[in-house]
């Protein structure tokens, strides 16, 4: 990961998202439902993209008269994720809620829901108390006036809790706009970012049209899928010390049936490549990759030379990664070591 000196990171946070639900949202009048929509599903996509732990919740959306689940925009970035759902407004007095998050070991939290002044204001309280830290999004939540929406935002501010916009907290993560971290949120700000979207259309439109040169970047920005993949075996498994979020990755971006080549055997499968990675990445906590090249593609396989070492000393080891990927995952992945050079 590229070193972040802001107060939200990859690493220290978690998003959590209250009630995002169709009938929860027909009372909202504090923002443009499509605003809302939009600002919410980029800040789920983000951390998606980037790995950052999201818990989900929803207040009645079963078991009653009304079936009123999350919204599909959001269910679609995290089909695998099954929001805690409740029948009380105060989404921290449920237990399981209260499980999920402590699971993704983050003292942080990203929190946004409707209406900012019941649901999200009751929750936001309750763990201020509990001794999480609470980033509230305004701009990816809504109450049923713009009054009501600013007296929640008072009111948390009042007792701790740090407002931000959905923008805001991608920068946060994402600081050096050179960095691989923030070129995973490239399509991100494309789809949802409005005027930043029109910014990177006109970057990209004097670049092709031979005005100016591309910038130079760490790793290409708006990389294809499979220079994705290349970057972020090595940023988000095999370079990764959290073992959730290792597993996460893995999860994402590996096939099910994925095999793993290198000099010492041959691993078959995601449980096995979460065993190696983890195992090599306990020999050398401390060791970073980092790419010495550009991504290469041929087909649906790339490349990626690298070097790994401790930050501020001489590389220890240099390796190039062949992969070769299948409906968007990695089916296999080649592992050669090189000379350092």
């Amino acid at each position: 990961m590229t070193p972040n000196p802001n107060e939200l990171t990859i690493e220290n946070s978690a998003v959590v998202l209250i009630d995002h639900q169709p009938w929860v949202a027909f009372a909202v009048e504090s923002v443009d439902k499509s605003v809302l929509i939009n600002n919410v599903t980029g800040l789920a996509l983000a951390a998606r993209a980037l790995g950052v732990p999201t818990v989900l919740t929803t207040v009645g959306a079963k078991g009653s008269v009304l079936a009123d689940p999350i919204f599909s925009q959001i269910s679609d970035v995290f089909p695998e994720v099954t929001p805690v759902d409740r029948t009380t407004t105060n989404a921290w007095s449920d237990p399981n809620l209260r499980v999920a998050v402590e699971a993704t070991g983050r003292k942080k939290l990203v929190m946004a829901g409707l209406w900012t002044e019941v649901c999200l204001a009751q929750t936001a309280l309750s763990a201020l108390k509990d001794g999480f830290e609470v980033y509230f999004v305004s701009d990816a939540s809504g109450g049923v006036s713009k009054e009501a929406h600013e007296d929640a935002k008072a009111r948390m501010i009042q007792a701790g809790a740090r407002p931000v916009n959905w923008m805001g907290v991608l920068a946060e993560w994402t600081p050096d706009y050179t960095s691989p971290e923030r070129s995973l949120l490239t399509d991100v700000l494309l789809r949802h970012g409005g005027g930043v979207s029109l910014a990177v259309q006109y970057m990209f439109a004097q670049v092709t049209a031979g005005l100016v040169p591309m910038p130079t970047f760490k790793i290409g920005e708006a990389m294809s899928s499979i220079s994705t993949l290349l970057v972020r075996n090595l940023a988000d498994v095999f370079g990764e010390n959290d073992p959730v979020r290792r597993r996460a990755a893995i999860d994402e971006i590996f096939a099910e049936d994925c095999v793993f080549h290198e000099p010492r055997g041959v691993y078959r499968g995601r449980d096995e490549i979460e065993r190696v990675a983890g195992e090599i990445k306990a020999t050398h906590p401390d060791f970073r990759y980092q790419p010495i090249a550009e991504p290469e593609e041929l087909g649906n396989g790339g490349r990626i030379q690298w070097v790994s070492g401790r930050p501020g000393e001489a590389p220890a080891y240099a390796g190039t990664d062949f992969i070769i990927a299948r409906d968007g995952r990695i089916a296999a992945v080649y592992l050669f070591f090189d000379r350092l050079p």
